[in-house]
């Protein structure tokens, strides 16, 4: 388990594949979509959550926590994908956030997921 300076506890941090992709887990009865993805971009950048440009900036979190939390147990995931900064960053409904740094080649607008296997 990952305590970030969010005071969020990931599960797990994996870094994978040519270009380099982060893969982030977290616990959905413990931590919102959201807080997720404010927790791993910071771990990811290694920035402080605090200094870190706001989500709403980019999401209404709000929103993203009412998808993904209302769609959670389908038995196919769901995700949503949104720019943060200059990453691309993709959160599913099985909680799992993935993060594409800039630079990183994406497939018609969207990333292989494939490819983190």
């Amino acid at each position: 388990m990952i305590r970030t300076e969010a005071g969020v506890a990931l599960e797990g941090l994996e870094v994978r594949g040519d270009p380099v992709r982060y893969r982030v887990t977290y616990d959905q009865s413990d931590v919102s979509p959201s807080a997720a993805v404010v927790a791993a971009i910071a771990t990811v950048t290694d920035a402080d959550p605090t200094e870190m440009r706001p989500l709403y900036d980019s999401v209404d979190p709000d929103a993203l926590d009412t998808v993904l939390e209302a769609s959670s147990g389908q038995q196919r995931p769901i995700s949503v994908t949104i720019d943060v900064g200059e990453y691309e960053i993709e959160i599913s409904n099985d909680g799992i956030v993935d993060i594409d740094p800039p630079g990183t080649p994406s497939l018609d607008g969207r990333r292989d997921v494939t490819s983190l296997e």
